[in-house]
């Protein structure tokens, strides 16, 4: 079983741009993982573009010459693994997702809409780090019961 999230950058019009994650996006790896490898706004931005994501791992993209696909990622190495996108490595349409937000507080706006747009309850929200602010959001999310 996996732990789906959402991973977005907000963006300066005030929109977050965000990609669904399949596996590990509770905070304790993909949290850590964003913010170990994917700590500056490039580098967050060049994540989300690379559309919905199968797994987060060490790197974007494969050094030239190496292999890796969907059926057959890198998962580990000297460098680490290839992050594994259902776009690049198995051929499936680019899914990239916006939504607008209330720049000025972006998680309390986040929650809102993500509850009432997507029927979801957001159970986390990463702030943007102190290193300088980036602005990315790590999103973990469950259903919300309906009784």
């Amino acid at each position: 079983m996996s732990t789906h999230a959402f991973i977005g950058v907000v963006e300066n019009a005030g929109t977050l741009k965000y990609v669904y994650n399949h596996s590990d996006g509770y905070p304790s790896y993909l949290g850590k993982m964003l913010l170990k490898h994917y700590n500056t706004p490039e580098l967050a931005t060049a994540l989300v573009n690379l559309g919905d994501i199968s797994m987060v791992r060490e790197r974007l993209a494969p050094d030239e010459g190496e292999e890796h696909s969907f059926k057959n990622p890198v998962r580990e190495g000297p460098k680490g693994g290839v992050t594994t996108a259902y776009h690049r490595d198995r051929k499936e349409p680019l899914e990239i997702y916006h939504m607008s937000v209330n720049t000025d507080d972006v998680s309390t706006d986040a929650k809102k809409k993500f509850w009432r747009e997507l029927k979801l309850s957001l159970i986390h929200i990463s702030e943007p780090t102190r290193l300088g602010m980036i602005s990315y959001a790590v999103f973990c999310l469950k259903k919300k019961k309906t009784t």
